[in-house]
């Protein structure tokens, strides 16, 4: 078994064991317990925000059109979401709608097309949201057309940036030190900045605060933003308050909660059953459906929407295990990178697929979409954790109609006449970069649990430690010399899971290993094994469990 135990030192309780793994800046009290004295960063820090928030007071009290411009993924629709509220429940604005890009037909950002779209519908502001930071042509086609424009946006820049009416993103803002920030905090920012340049009621700007604090945790974590920092308080914040004052929720997620009968919401509700649905609509159709799902006041037709989420999610379930059956049929594994390319491939599923061969290979993936009809190839790009993706982009700049993205998964486009070229780039790239010292593959494992820490309350003792997510990872712990005394085959449906029953010294627990039936006649009784895995909430029995990762 490969893996690389991060701490081995016995002495340290389990706290500070955990600590010291992730070299985080605070004190152990500070992480546990964020503030936002300690934490939270002010608007002002961010670069041209002044600026902007005079040009919306402007376009509000001469009764401009306003119009937001979102993206199709949860960050996207919450961003939207987020600012639309705030102008027109919060401040009574009503002339200000959302547009959202369809991904199949307009692809990522917004395009000069969606500009000309907007101005003839009487706009003369247009505010993007979770986009806009590399939409360098299309700023400079708004100032041609005299629209101005607002760029909101927290991805990475490129050399040029946007000449647009102002520009709002941590990553160009000098002042602000922790940047990796999704983009759904900086509409909140935005529209907090607002607040105070208007001289809002106190009372009715925390209300607003409040109110949005879930939306934005939800974005902040299905963007997959590093839960440290900023993004640790407002997750922790956002949790508490789902938690513990539902009925001061939003109606549209009190019936999305209830919907889908999540009691207690954690970092996993919201990255395997919530975003998923919200996603869903933009990956397969429209994310106006999505959308809808959050503007919803009508208990009725919102169950409908929810209804029609699960549908389309089931739909995006079905699409996307085709593609990953085909995607590893036709991908050449023995290059650097691996790429597979068809034009039957949807353009919502390609990052997951991408994502499920990195996993597989431990190699940088890309899955292509071809639209011969366009003369172009939409390029989904995802990275082990040993490589930065945007430097890559940046290298073939030259060669690329647009592009974008973080540093372990991005996007791009490519007229078809370089798609050759650009496969001989990427791939001549991996090889100048990263081979021969490619990293091996490891199971990183946090460190050993000692059986005087297996106590009753070990799960709401780490549980103190989340929320858990990138940046803050759920602790995998090794525990040695295990006995298994008996071995269930357990599923619902089909039965594909094994529960094992153990003991660690005097203290009894069991492993689940879920899909991993066939080991079933592997597994001796009353021999010394190990387990890797982390700890789980045994919601039947009470106390907690073992998600085995590993048991040899």
């Amino acid at each position: 078994m490969n893996y690389k135990l991060l701490h081995t030192d016995p002495q340290q309780d389990l706290y500070t064991r955990l600590f010291e793994i992730r070299n985080i800046q605070d004190s152990l009290e500070d992480f546990l317990h964020p503030t936002y004295a300690k934490h939270w960063w002010e608007p002002s820090q961010l670069h041209d925000i002044d600026k902007a928030v005079d040009r919306i007071a402007q376009a509000i009290t001469q009764q401009e059109k306003i119009m937001i411009f979102g993206d199709y993924d949860v960050d996207g629709l919450m961003s939207s979401f987020v600012l639309y509220t705030f102008v027109r429940k919060y401040i009574g604005y009503h002339n200000i709608s959302i547009q959202l890009p369809h991904r199949q037909r307009d692809g990522y950002g917004i395009k000069s097309y969606h500009l000309d779209e907007i101005q003839e519908l009487g706009c003369t502001l247009v505010i993007t949201v979770d986009n806009g930071i590399t939409a360098v042509q299309e700023a400079a086609h708004a100032q041609e057309i005299g629209l101005d424009m607002i760029v909101t946006d927290h991805h990475h820049a490129l050399d040029t940036l946007p000449d647009a009416y102002a520009l709002i993103n941590p990553q160009v803002s000098p002042e602000v030190e922790f940047k990796e920030i999704c983009g759904a905090t900086v509409a909140y920012k935005l529209a907090l900045h607002l607040a105070d340049k208007i001289h809002m009621d106190t009372k009715l700007k925390n209300k607003f605060f409040q109110e949005m604090l879930p939306f934005v945790g939800i974005a902040t974590i299905a963007d997959c933003m590093p839960l440290v920092d900023q993004n640790r308080l407002i997750v922790k914040e956002a949790l508490e308050k789902m938690n513990s004052s539902r009925l001061t929720l939003t109606s549209s997620l009190q019936w999305f909660l209830d919907y889908l009968n999540i009691e207690e919401v954690d970092t996993y509700h919201i990255g395997f059953m919530i975003a998923p649905r919200l996603n869903a609509s933009g990956r397969m159709w429209s994310a106006h459906d999505g959308l809808a799902c959050l503007l919803c006041s009508d208990p009725l037709k919102q169950h409908w929407l929810l209804e029609n989420l699960d549908r389309i999610n089931s739909e995006r379930k079905d699409t996307q295990e085709k593609m990953i059956t085909t995607a590893i049929e036709i991908a050449d594994t023995s290059k650097h990178i691996i790429i597979a390319a068809s034009e039957k491939f949807n353009a919502g599923i390609v990052g997951i697929v991408a994502g499920r061969l990195t996993e597989k290979h431990y190699k940088p993936s890309v899955i292509l979409e071809i639209n011969k009809e366009k003369g172009i190839a939409t390029w989904s790009l995802r990275w082990p954790e040993y490589f930065n993706i945007v430097e890559m982009l940046q290298d073939a700049d030259e060669l690329l109609i647009r592009y974008g993205g973080h540093e372990q998964a991005g996007g791009l486009t490519v007229s078809l006449d370089q798609l050759d070229v650009m496969r001989e780039r990427f791939e001549q790239y991996c090889v100048d970069k990263i081979w021969p010292d490619i990293p091996t593959k490891q199971l990183i494992v946090d460190t050993i649990l000692h059986e005087h820490e297996m106590d009753s309350q070990l799960y709401d003792s780490l549980k103190q430690f989340g929320p858990y997510g990138i940046g803050n990872e759920q602790p995998k712990f090794l525990i040695e010399d295990v006995l298994i005394s008996r071995v269930d085959v357990i599923g619902k449906k089909e039965r594909k899971h094994l529960k094992i029953h153990c003991n660690k010294g005097t203290v009894k627990f069991h492993i689940m290993r879920r899909g991993m039936w066939d080991e079933a006649d592997t597994l001796s009784l009353y021999t010394p094994v190990s387990v890797i895995g982390t700890i789980k909430k045994d919601d039947r029995n009470g106390g907690w469990y073992v998600d085995g990762k590993e048991v040899f």
